[in-house]
């Protein structure tokens, strides 16, 4: 899947093809409305809403499928600062119970030490060392912003994070700027020289980051340096 990914980044460029739409870095929070979530679910611990969530089991009127819904969705915008803050604030009695929740949340997120998973965010700042992670993400705002499927599960799951995306197939409509915006990107990949990305890919995987994403780091760099014709060992 990183593979394809790659591939789409550095194949064609014309509007509309598969190439296109890549924006640029720095995009700004798109000012979209939040996340629809009630204070209590935005704010509660993670014992409290597996506890609410093993509460509903079994229960299949509206209000409770409408309640698991903003349930999963307020376990899946948790921040990594909210999964990593002092356990004090927890009742003591579910301290073990929210720290093993806290470790069930971080393998099953890909938890980008850039990332701070705002929802309401279209992309976070580009961080300030080489992420060719970030790239790729940027790269597929566009499709986002169009409602599009995404078939590698690493950049799904970082889109389902954001309140504004809702997967709804169709055509897309790029703007001029995506169009500009597709070579600017595309000129950034490919001017990585070489010789930085053997760099990089040696120094995997950095402080902070999740073994996750160094894998994918890695597997980046890997297919850059194919492309390039610098071998992929």
């Amino acid at each position: 899947m990183i593979r394809l990914a790659l591939a789409v980044l550095l194949a064609c460029a014309e509007p509309g093809g598969p190439g296109s739409g890549l924006p640029g870095s720095g995009l700004p929070g798109s000012g979209l409305p939040g996340s629809g979530l009630p204070p209590d679910l935005a704010s509660a611990s993670l014992t409290a809403l597996a506890a609410e969530r093993a509460a509903l089991e079994g229960h299949d009127d509206l209000d409770a499928v409408d309640r698991r819904r903003l349930l999963a969705l307020a376990w899946r915008n948790r921040s990594p600062a909210q999964v990593s803050d002092d356990l004090s604030r927890i009742d003591p009695a579910d301290q073990a119970r929210e720290a093993a929740l806290r470790r069930e949340w971080r393998a099953e997120h890909v938890a980008y030490s850039w990332d701070n998973l705002n929802p309401d965010a279209q992309m976070e700042p580009q961080p300030e060392v080489m992420s060719l992670t970030w790239l790729v993400l940027a790269a597929k705002l566009p499709w986002a912003r169009n409602h599009q499927p995404f078939e590698e599960p690493w950049i799904a799951d970082f889109f389902a994070r954001k309140s504004w995306y809702v997967v709804r197939p169709g055509p897309m409509a790029l703007s001029f700027i995506d169009q500009v915006q597709i070579e600017r990107l595309r000129g950034e990949l490919e001017a990585i020289p070489a010789a930085r990305l053997e760099a990089w890919r040696a120094s995997l995987p950095r402080p902070g980051m999740s073994p996750e994403e160094a894998a994918v780091e890695a597997e980046l760099a890997t297919e850059l340096l194919a492309v390039k014709g610098q071998g992929g060992g």
